[in-house]
């Protein structure tokens, strides 16, 4: 083999290595062009689909009043929704409330629009949380959206939480209730204050001497 003929295997050696180098890149590239295609669609159905969320609140704010919350807090309807919760929910207001709250929480929900939410009674704070019922419910959720059914969500509701939250809120308005009456008492003390300074003022006018 003669030095062109070396040289020309080499250079073809080369441009076999390159062209294979420039397939690997090109079918790599194409796959990261698929998974990014695959990525936008799939962001662009979630903001699309409904989100349906199950969860125990005061029934306004600063209310000892519990209830249980279903809500959509997505763009758009869902459909087939079904919420799951176990244990079952526990309430200090009887056995019929208990059965009644069960029966309205799981029971199959046709459509719930954007924004929609459904309000179920469950207890009173200061009642459940001094007995010895249950304070941790796994939650899950189903629903079918605009492109079929989305993704299950299973989630777990601690109590605990909202006990800590609520006893901070009544130690707020212990404190506020507790300024404004020392404010009262405050404002009181000054009127009888005022009221003596003016009974003896009166007095001293009277003891003067005529003329004065």
């Amino acid at each position: 083999m003669d030095a062109a003929t070396g040289v020309a295997l080499g250079l073809s050696g080369l441009s076999t290595m390159a062209a294979g180098w420039a397939l690997v890149y090109g079918r790599a590239q194409a796959r990261s062009a698929v998974e990014s295609v695959k990525l936008t669609e799939r962001a662009q159905r979630e903001q699309a689909e409904p989100y349906v969320i199950a969860d125990i609140r005061p029934r306004v704010p600063s209310s000892s009043l519990l209830v249980f919350v279903i809500e959509n807090t997505g763009p758009t309807l869902a459909r087939n929704v079904q919420v799951q919760v176990e244990p079952p929910l526990r309430t200090t207001l009887g056995p019929d409330r208990e059965s009644v709250l069960n029966r309205g929480v799981t029971r199959p929900i046709p459509a719930l629009p954007p924004g929609r939410r459904l309000t179920f009674i469950m207890d009173v704070a200061h009642q459940l949380f001094g007995g010895d019922l249950p304070r941790l419910y796994t939650v899950t959720i189903k629903a079918d959206g605009p492109f079929g059914p989305v993704e299950q969500l299973t989630y777990v509701v601690d109590l605990d939480i909202l006990r800590s939250t609520a006893l901070e809120r009544e130690t707020l308005e212990a404190s506020a209730n507790g300024i404004a009456e020392s404010s009262k008492s405050a404002a009181e003390a000054e009127h009888r204050q005022a009221d003596a300074l003016e009974r003896i003022a009166a007095q001293l006018a009277r003891l003067r001497p005529p003329g004065e």
